[in-house]
């Protein structure tokens, strides 16, 4: 299902001019990164998260830099009690607006209908047509309502073999600009970020579309990039 949408920028790169402010941002700071995406951005810019295990950080790394800063949220169905727990601390502790989007189904009448996600899973495709529905269309669709025209997430190049490839500031085929603030970290710079602002660590985030660190599509969409059939 093909859900991009058409932004117009406020500020558009060529690829000369993403290249050099490409060399620039590596030299930068995480909070430098989001300040100048933010310079040039407005508020069109957001952020996205999961309230993930490492969440806390981009979130804390925006609000200090942004505050007010607007955030995308969504709620798949299937999280955890402990990952609802988490967000609300970190919504009542940071200057931050959440907005969440939700699939178009529920999760009751979905697995009415379809049976248990395992069982969705292991059908032909199956993992690909969950994420599609339960994170990658209401991403999608939030993106659109809240009319970005950048967005910031918290991924890392040594998550993934597709991010080993990403830039801080990449440009999708439909115009929307990402920009990820903390790609050249880790999880053990992200464990000394949280400690050192006492931050909340969710150990019991899961994601039922992304088991051992594959990708489910929302950081592929719209990139010249896409999931083999080994990684769906």
């Amino acid at each position: 299902m093909s859900v991009e949408h058409k932004i117009k920028p406020a500020l558009e790169f060529d690829q000369r001019q993403l290249k050099e402010e490409n060399e620039l941002l590596e030299r930068c700071s995480p909070a430098e990164r989001i300040l100048r995406a933010r310079e040039r951005f407005g508020d069109s810019l957001i952020l996205s998260t999961s309230f993930g295990m490492h969440s806390a950080v981009m979130l804390h790394l925006v609000s200090q830099a942004t505050p007010g800063a607007r955030v995308l949220f969504v709620d798949n169905g299937y999280l955890t009690p402990e990952t609802y727990r988490f967000k609300q601390e970190l919504v009542n502790r940071l200057d931050v607006e959440v907005y969440t989007y939700v699939p178009s189904r529920t999760r009751a009448e979905r697995e009415a209908l379809e049976g248990p996600v395992d069982e969705a899973i292991a059908r032909e495709g199956g993992r690909e047509r969950l994420a599609d529905e339960i994170k990658i269309e209401p991403f999608e669709r939030g993106l659109k309502m809240m009319r970005a025209v950048a967005w910031m997430s918290g991924v890392m190049r040594g998550e993934t073999s597709q991010r080993r490839g990403f830039d801080i500031l990449m440009r999708r085929r439909d115009g929307l600009y990402k920009i990820h603030p903390i790609l050249d970290w880790d999880s053990r710079r992200c464990h000394e970020y949280i400690k050192a602002n006492n931050l909340p660590v969710n150990e019991h985030y899961n994601d039922v579309v992304k088991p051992d660190k594959q990708e489910c599509g929302i950081h592929l969409t719209g990139m010249n990039q896409s999931l083999t059939a080994s990684e769906l």
